[in-house]
């Protein structure tokens, strides 16, 4: 570390261009060497924000995929990393570096925006990206993404059985659509009530993460909390008992930031019914 320090030092008695693009990738690498640590993301950040006209569209675009798997490093009672990474996909659309060099989008891009306006809780912004975008993504993907971000925005209106509908009847791309869809499936069932089905689905996503390899380690880790206490949050509903809604309320608003989040949302009802 302080070798690399001292080079940059040199480098910036040479020229200061240099030395400012040297210092965004370099505070990068200390993120990775130091994960968790929010004072180094945010030394990246503030480097990368200030010095992004200085960078190739395409060494942005990177760079906001590599800030984005930091985030994944921090701890959520921190940092509102929901908000970040949305604010991320909206920094790359204004800035349109999200695009391809022929204008258009993949839908993988396209998809993960979505999601994490979702995430965000921003519906209008999916509406109006889907609107605005559909159409640059390639024809053979279409029918899907609008799908999925029809799903969305019925999630965000309350129309669970309409969102769960087609979730349940979409055939899903890949496996990381296959695990946001079981997460907001999950959502669904429990906003119906759909004990029974969600505990079959409960049992089936353990068998899901387990035989498939090419999910991260995070991601599976992430899904499992996430069934886990919705799991719980049906058991409260069904049973309540104060000393495990206390614990319960404990981790999920340890875990966000963002107050309007779903899962703050349905602890805060279990309270007021209870």
């Amino acid at each position: 570390s302080e070798i690399i320090d001292q080079l940059l030092i040199i480098v910036k008695d040479d020229s200061n261009r240099d030395f400012e693009i040297l210092s965004i990738f370099w505070n990068w690498c200390k993120t990775q060497l130091n994960p968790g640590n929010t004072v180094m993301y945010q030394e990246f950040k503030k480097s990368f924000f200030e010095n992004i006209n200085m960078l190739s569209k395409w060494d942005t675009k990177d760079l906001f995929i590599l800030m984005g798997n930091s985030l994944n490093n921090l701890d959520p009672s921190e940092t509102d990393i929901e908000k970040e990474l949305f604010d991320i996909s909206k920094t790359m659309l204004e800035s349109k570096i999200i695009f391809n060099r022929d204008g258009t989008l993949t839908a993988s891009d396209f998809n993960l925006y979505l999601w994490r306006a979702f995430n965000a809780n921003d519906y209008d912004a999916i509406k109006k990206f889907t609107d605005t975008y559909l159409n640059k993504i390639p024809d053979d993907k279409k029918e899907y993404s609008s799908k999925m971000s029809c799903a969305f925005i019925l999630f965000g209106e309350g129309r669970f059985d309409e969102a769960l509908e087609i979730i349940s009847a979409a055939e899903h791309p890949n496996f990381i659509t296959k695990v946001r869809m079981k997460q907001l499936k999950a959502k669904c069932l429990y906003e119906l009530n759909e004990q029974e089905i969600f505990e079959n689905e409960f049992k089936a996503m353990y068998h899901f993460l387990k035989n498939n390899k090419s999910l991260s380690i995070r991601i599976k880790a992430d899904t499992k909390i996430i069934f886990d206490r919705i799991n719980r949050l049906f058991r409260l509903k069904e049973n309540f008992d104060r000393f495990e809604f206390e614990k319960l309320c404990k981790e999920i608003s340890g875990s966000s930031l963002n107050k309007a989040s779903w899962f703050n949302v349905k602890i805060k009802q279990l309270a007021i019914n209870n």
